[in-house]
């Protein structure tokens, strides 16, 4: 799902896959047990699908309950993030699919406001949390794959 993300939308696959690691918890998290979620994608006004209710934190340690999007299979997650990102147009305002590594789209994310993640200084830290997973695990690896195809 991650390559054809790459070959349909320019979305990295190691920014994909970092960030399925870092919002799903290893697919472990509620979120995505419950509701096959694996990106964290909320269930606002315009989603006409499932959705499941679950408590998440917001910004540094705020603690809510909010609507999220579920799906019928991870598969269908995957799919879902790809249309989330173009049908949002704040993600190519921010250039996430005219950058050139994986760097850039996660810096793009952060700016974006894919994520709410902040450090104690109120500092936001998602483009460095999804980079970290990114080299920890040389998920680039995969880019440098789909790239020279």
């Amino acid at each position: 799902g991650a390559r054809a993300s790459y070959e349909k939308y320019k979305v990295f696959p190691s920014v994909v896959i970092a960030q399925a690691i870092d919002e799903s918890g290893w697919g472990k998290s509620a979120l995505a047990q419950k509701g096959n979620n694996l990106f964290g994608i909320k269930a606002d006004k315009a989603w006409k699908g499932k959705s499941v209710e679950i408590s998440t934190s917001e910004h540094y340690n705020e603690k809510i309950v909010a609507s999220f999007r579920s799906y019928n299979s991870l598969q269908d997650s995957v799919k879902d993030h790809s249309l989330f990102l173009i049908n949002n147009k704040r993600y190519r305002k921010h250039g996430l699919f005219e950058a050139k590594d994986y760097i850039s789209q996660a810096q793009s994310l952060e700016n974006a406001g894919y994520s709410t993640a902040e450090d104690k200084k109120g500092n936001r830290i998602y483009a460095e949390l999804l980079i970290d997973v990114i080299r920890s695990y040389n998920l680039q690896l995969i880019d440098n794959k789909v790239e020279t195809k």
